[in-house]
């Protein structure tokens, strides 16, 4: 199975096909809920749910998305989702991890919730932790069907406090894509659910009638504040406030010495420790982050990862290293600490790779050493990804020359030069195979060479409804403030964190600061948000009436009503009138005619007879009517001069 790409057309095509959509479900009053928390599951470019699914309050509704995208273009087989709130929007101090769900697909159903499901990419189990709940007692539904197919069901098990509360499934038949929220069928719901005080509530997603769990969406109703039962299992640690990392690997720092060289070696546990340069250097003292594939219980690590990292001169520099496929550990005979030793994979994947992430954005060089040996045939093929893009393979010398303290590129080390390096992009190195049968490597280095200049993405231009917006840049001891009113930022102003959304119209002016002083140049990008698209009204009736920008003019929206005659856009276009003008509508006449009533006899038929005038000589039949009451009435809509005169006579 293909991951879903973050853009992907087909859950674009199901946000449009639900501006049209109208979805079966029982609202649970509100008077019969102390609180209803809503998640969804998806991509950043998700639909947002709003709205009723097997439960709800309100067609407003709020659900909490949680996306798989980590924001650079991969995918996270781990994520939190904080800051959640109840579907009337109060916020709640809990906080959701997703563990295994990296996949992305769509089975085709037009609720945006239910449209979109994530699954694992190792056909295990998902696990979806809530933490710090208020305690009580919940209802929960769990939403979880793939498909097409039909059997791409879900088998989920809820347990809280060490109790389990069952396991239940969702349909392998053709009915799981009905509109119409049924129990098990779109959805396994849990009654009587016990949430206690310091005790996380575990809700799994396991693999069914295929090899492979999915999760659509989550809703808790909280019944009550008492929880029924006891927890079985101690409750968990919180973790200590105000309390300093443990660190193992923190040297000194080096006065005098700037960050910006980054050093590591790879090793064991017994590894003589790398001082001073390689290749490149600051000073004798230079300090190297070591890794050591070592478990610490006399195993090796298939995988491992390495935080903090330091720069040289011993100063903290964010970033953090993971190294995949590296248990194994061999000496090559060279004298450097670093060189000496070297890491290679011990499975049938023959590729070592090497993740640095949380780099401070900048201009890079970076030196990959890699060698075994003897014999001289045990080079390195490493390929570099910046940003998700290859920057070409590189590869170490397989003859003689390679074994020497005299750092030279192409022997021991292969180098990249202007290697871009955004704020929130991991930097990744792959040590593949070259004469020999697998990559190896023995150490890294990267050095910045010059900060990376203030980008906007997008670069702004049209949206419709919300857009994401990043800002990359920055570098060593520089941070971004921004303005979205078209002002140039200053020291106080807006400081970026994260990406943010917009949904109106704003002019964004981004700069760099070192220090509470602009260090750059002031980017700037304008987006407007689109109000018409797809909603039945032309766009040359818009065109007439608010002129050629009505793309982006918040007038006119379908249900605006900007003259405020009562009549919104998509009432005017139908009857025809204007939405500018107050005074123009529907042309109403209205008519006054005789009605003629008299004194009558039951089963009797009279005749109504007219005169326009009482001197004209002869009366005008009107109507015979056959009386069903002691009062009969008769109103005369033909009539043309309503000033006329009537007498009515007994037939018969």
């Amino acid at each position: 199975m293909t991951p879903l790409p973050t853009s992907g057309r087909l859950l674009r095509a199901i946000g449009t096909l639900l501006g049209s959509s109208a979805l079966a479900c029982t609202p649970i009053a509100a008077a019969a809920v102390t609180n209803l928390l809503n998640v969804q599951f998806g991509v950043d470019s998700s639909t947002p749910k709003v709205g009723a699914a097997a439960v709800g309050m309100s067609a407003g509704d709020i659900w909490n998305l949680y996306s798989r995208d980590d924001g650079q273009g991969g995918f996270r087989p781990t994520g939190i989702l904080t800051n959640l709130v109840w579907a009337d929007g109060t916020p709640i101090p809990a906080s959701l991890q997703v563990d295994n769900a990296p996949g992305a697909w769509g089975n085709e159903h037009p609720d945006p919730m239910f449209g979109v499901y994530l699954y694992p990419f190792n056909g295990g189990p998902i696990t979806l932790t809530l933490s710090s709940l208020p305690p009580g007692t919940y209802d929960l539904y769990a939403y979880g069907h793939g498909g097409p197919p039909d059997v791409q069901n879900t088998l989920f098990e809820v347990r809280s406090g060490g109790i389990s509360f069952g396991a239940k499934r969702t349909s392998t038949r053709p009915g799981w894509s009905s509109t119409n929220w049924q129990e098990n069928v779109q959805y396994a719901r849990f009654e009587s659910v016990a949430v206690f005080a310091g005790h996380p509530l575990l809700i799994l997603s396991k693999p069914d009638a295929i090899p492979q769990a999915v999760i659509n969406g989550l809703q808790l109703v909280r019944v009550n504040d008492t929880p029924v039962g006891t927890p079985v299992e101690p409750p968990v640690e919180p973790p200590a406030t105000n309390q300093p990392p443990v660190v193992t690997n923190q040297p000194p720092v080096i006065a005098g010495q700037v960050a910006g060289l980054l050093n590591v070696q790879f090793g064991t546990d017994g590894s003589a420790l790398k001082v001073g340069p390689a290749a490149i250097g600051q000073s004798p003292e230079d300090f190297w982050n070591r890794y050591s594939r070592d478990d610490g219980g006399g195993g090796f690590k298939p995988i491992g990862s390495l935080a903090p990292l330091y720069w040289a001169n011993g100063q903290p520099s964010g970033a953090g290293l993971t190294i995949e496929n590296a248990p194994g550990a061999w000496p090559n005979g060279n004298p450097d600490p670093m060189f000496g030793i070297f890491l290679y994979p011990l499975s049938a994947n023959p590729v070592v790779t090497v993740t640095v992430t949380n780099l401070p954005a900048g201009i890079y060089s970076v030196y990959a050493y890699g060698h075994g040996g003897p014999p001289d045939n045990h080079n390195t093929v490493f390929e570099l990804l910046a940003g998700g893009v290859s920057l070409g393979d590189r590869v170490t010398p397989s003859v003689p020359g390679w074994n020497t303290t005299n750092w030279t590129e192409g022997q021991q080390f292969v180098l990249y030069t202007n290697v871009p390096v955004e704020a929130d992009s991991p930097l990744v190195l792959l040590a593949k195979p070259g004469t020999y049968s697998f990559g190896m490597i023995n150490g890294l280095q990267l050095r910045q060479e010059a900060p990376l200049g203030i980008r906007v993405a997008p670069e702004g231009g049209l949206f419709t409804n919300s857009v994401v917006v990043r800002l990359l840049g920055g570098g060593i001891g520089r941070e971004i403030r921004y303005t979205l009113d078209g002002s140039a930022p200053g020291a106080n102003s807006l400081l970026y964190r994260k990406p943010f959304g917009l949904s109106a119209a704003a002019v964004i002016k981004a700069q760099a600061f070192s220090d509470g002083v602009a260090a750059g140049d002031i980017v700037t990008a304008s987006f407007q948000r689109v109000y018409a698209l797809g909603d039945g009204i032309s766009a040359e009736w818009r065109r007439q009436h608010f002129g050629d920008g009505y793309l982006t003019d918040p007038r006119v929206e379908a249900e605006a009503d900007p003259d405020g005659d009562g009549a919104t856009n998509l009432q005017e276009f139908v009857a025809g009138s204007s939405p500018v003008d107050a005074l123009s509508g529907f042309l109403v006449k209205t008519r006054l005619v005789p009605s003629i009533s008299w004194r009558s006899e039951p089963g009797k038929t009279y005749r109504i007879l007219r005169k326009a005038q009482l001197a004209d000589s002869d009366w005008t039949l009107v109507k015979e009517v056959t009386a069903s009451g002691p009062f009969s009435r008769y109103t005369d809509e033909d009539v043309e001069n309503t000033d006329s005169f009537y007498t009515v006579e007994p037939v018969r």
